[in-house]
Formats: C-alpha cells, sequence, structure tokens
C-alpha cells in the first residue's frame, strides 16, 4: 500500500482558510492517523520574504513546507499556472520523500508543472477539484454580466491575453492549452460534487478519471454544537469570502424588500475585497441595528457562529462546488437558504432541509426568509431533515473512498 503521500495546495492553515485549504488539511491529518507519512506542500501569500523562498514548519504536527508567493502570483491576468522554479523545488521534495502519491487541490499560484514532475517519476498522482481554475481562468464561470460561461472554448471574450511579465502578453488559449497539457497527467480526479464533475469531462476530462466523492464533515464534532435560544428573531448567517461572486448585496437588498422590521438579524461572517462597501450599504440601508460584522473567524471557533444561527443563507451568483458552509450546517442542525445553482442542489433539497432561491433574486429569497419566520417550526424539522442527509458523510467514511483511489 502507499506509505507516503505528499499534499499540495496553494494556501494552507491557519494562514488562509478557505473550504478547500480545510478539506485538504482535514484529509492530511486524518491519513496521518492511519499510519501514513505525511508530508504537505503549500503556498504562503505573505509579501515581505523573498519571493519564492521556502520555508518549513509544523501545524497540528505535519511537516509543511510552504513557498512564498506574493499577491501578483495569484492574479487571474498573470501566469498563475506555471513556475519553474516551484516545479524545481517540488522536483527536491521528491528526491527526499519519494511518495507513493502526490494528493493535489488549488494549485493557482504554485505550478500545474508539478503534476508532470510526479507523473514522470511514476507517482501516482491525484486532484481534487475545488473550482472551474483548470479551464476558467477567473475560477467561478462567470462573465462580465454575471452570466454563467457554458462554451469553455471563447476565455478570449472575457481576457484575451494574460501578463507574462516584461511587456509579455500571452494568448488566453496558451494558459487553456498548458492546462489542458498538464491535467492529461493526472491519475484520478475527485470532485465533490456531480456538477463540477460533469463540467470538467465537458471540458475534455475522460470520464473514466473522474470520482464523485463528497468532502466529508467532522460529524461528532459538528453535531455537538448547541444552539443559544433566541425566541424574538429568526437569525440568518452568511459565512464566506466578501466577493462579489458571493451575493451578498442580494441578502441585503432582500432584507429591505421583506419589512423584516425586528423580526430578523443577520450575522455577516468572514473578510474580503468587498467589506468597507458592504458595510457601508449596511448603514445606508439602515440596516445597521439588524446586522452584526463578525469579522473573519477561524474554522476551529466557528461552532459559536452555529451556535448563534437559525438558518445559513448562502446567495452565491456563480456555480459553487460543494460549499463547506453547508455541510457544516447540515451537521449542526441548522436549515439552509441557499442559490438554485451548480453543486448546491445536490446538498439543499428545497423544502426538506432548506430552501432554494433563483440566484441574484432578491425578492424569491426575501419570500424563503419569511418562510421560516411565518413557520418557525421548519427550523427544527429541516434542520434534522439535512442532519439525515449528512451523518453519513464522515470524513472517515469519505477518506476510506479516497484510500483505496491511492491503492
Amino acid at each position: 500500500m502507499a506509505k507516503t503521500v505528499l499534499i499540495c495546495s496553494n494556501v494552507y492553515p491557519p494562514h488562509f482558510v478557505g473550504g478547500a485549504e480545510l478539506i485538504a488539511h482535514y484529509q492530511a491529518k486524518l491519513l496521518k492517523q492511519r499510519g501514513y507519512d505525511v508530508i504537505v506542500f503549500a503556498g504562503e501569500n505573505t509579501a515581505g520574504q523573498d519571493r519564492y523562498s521556502v520555508c518549513q514548519d509544523y501545524y497540528d504536527g505535519l511537516p509543511i513546507f510552504r513557498a512564498c508567493l506574493w499577491p501578483q502570483d495569484y492574479q487571474a491576468d498573470a501566469v498563475n499556472f506555471s513556475n519553474s522554479r516551484i516545479d524545481a523545488y517540488f522536483d527536491s521534495l521528491l528526491d527526499a520523500f519519494t511518495p507513493e502519491v502526490v494528493h493535489m487541490h488549488n494549485l493557482v499560484g504554485l505550478s500545474a508543472g508539478i503534476i508532470h514532475m510526479a507523473k514522470r517519476r511514476g507517482i501516482r498522482t491525484v486532484l481534487t477539484l475545488h473550482d472551474y481554475w483548470g479551464f476558467c481562468f477567473k475560477n467561478t464561470l462567470i462573465k462580465r454580466d454575471n452570466e454563467i460561461c457554458r462554451d469553455y472554448s471563447r476565455c478570449a471574450e472575457c481576457m484575451p491575453s494574460i501578463s507574462g511579465g516584461a511587456d509579455r502578453h500571452i494568448p488566453i488559449r496558451m494558459r487553456r492549452d498548458f492546462l489542458k497539457l498538464q491535467l492529461n497527467d493526472v491519475d484520478v480526479f475527485i470532485s465533490p460534487s456531480l456538477y463540477l464533475a460533469q463540467a470538467y469531462v465537458r471540458a475534455g476530462i475522460p470520464v473514466e478519471k473522474m470520482q464523485v466523492i463528497w468532502n466529508g464533515i467532522d460529524v461528532a464534532r459538528f453535531s455537538a454544537v448547541t444552539k443559544t435560544p433566541r425566541r424574538d428573531r429568526v437569525r440568518y448567517t452568511f459565512i464566506g469570502h466578501f466577493g462579489s461572486h458571493k451575493g451578498l448585496d442580494v441578502v441585503l437588498d432582500a432584507l429591505k424588500l421583506g419589512h423584516f422590521a425586528d423580526r430578523v438579524a443577520l450575522n455577516l461572517v468572514g473578510g474580503g475585497d468587498l467589506i468597507t462597501r458592504i458595510r457601508g450599504r449596511v448603514r445606508a440601508l439602515g440596516l445597521g441595528s439588524i446586522v452584526k460584522f463578525w469579522g473573519t473567524v477561524d474554522n476551529s471557533q466557528i461552532d459559536e457562529v452555529f451556535s448563534e444561527t437559525d438558518v445559513l443563507i448562502l446567495p452565491s451568483i456563480w456555480p459553487e462546488n460543494q460549499p463547506v458552509s453547508i455541510t457544516e450546517a447540515m451537521a449542526t442542525r441548522t436549515p439552509v437558504i441557499a442559490s438554485a445553482i451548480g453543486g448546491i442542489p445536490e446538498l439543499v433539497a428545497h423544502g426538506y432541509n432548506g430552501y432554494l432561491f433563483q440566484p441574484g433574486s432578491a425578492s424569491d429569497l426575501a419570500a424563503k426568509m419569511w418562510g421560516f419566520i411565518a413557520n418557525p417550526e421548519r427550523i427544527k424539522l429541516f434542520g434534522e431533515n439535512g442532519f439525515k442527509i449528512i451523518s453519513d458523510k464522515s470524513f472517515e467514511r469519505q477518506l476510506d473512498r479516497i484510500c483505496s483511489l491511492y491503492e
């Protein structure tokens, strides 16, 4: 059996934590508990250090080799998919640790070239997909007018070329061709949602290489969350990045349209490039008395957020894969209102463990919010139903399937 597994992720806890990074870390910890030798190679978005310098530290007992990346290494309009210095350092890690498996997560900012580095040595290559980066430079499939892209060959309509540095402009098609060449060297693709898997198959990934495996969740931890009761208001919560693709404006518009008065409270948890603008809109709309900004909350403390949450809201306008916030909500017996887009309907069964609404429609969202205000008994009922769906999707069970792919 495989004994040494090298996990790759473009960022890694505790410095920046999104859903993909949490999944990479949870899987790495469980692999170590099962007796695997686990090494992590990750990007480190820390300006001020020498670019591409590498340091080693430990996190939760795992050895982490962190390559210092600068903000421009992650930019979509630059070459964020190929880096000869990252490739060379990764090659030295393969020399040092001789892993049987290289399991990759997000690679933007690192280098897709590490796939070939592993493959040419006969190492088994596994890639967990978290978004559309493999064929969409934006990661989200969102076009300029917020339309969802359906033709993956027309990238030039969004951006004809990308910067290669030193005033060089590289046709966007070269990005697509290079990534397709690298992805050919992946032995197994893991997609948490059927929607994302089908998108990659349409983009040219052989269907026989694709496995749909839910990310999983720490069921024991999240099922132990107890709710702090509050009977005067329904507490809605958003958890995520404050970016335009997340649709936060839709929630604020729904609060205004719904005329909820003092019937609701809204928790906004997270940070991002839109935080200042969202704060300004809350003030401008006169919603300051019902909106609470939590800031960025480390996942180790997210239980506190769910203890003060009756219903999770995810108003994304991009086709999400499998949002970690939803699986965590289900495990805490929290119902969900979410956009009917991407892989979300694979998690939220409308009228069973939550409600789906038309993406971008504040009026539809407001109506679904009223559904819980008018029928508060559904909060507990839908929450229990969500737990039934997620209860057998523990990290341990999902990792059983992943380990079988390693072999």
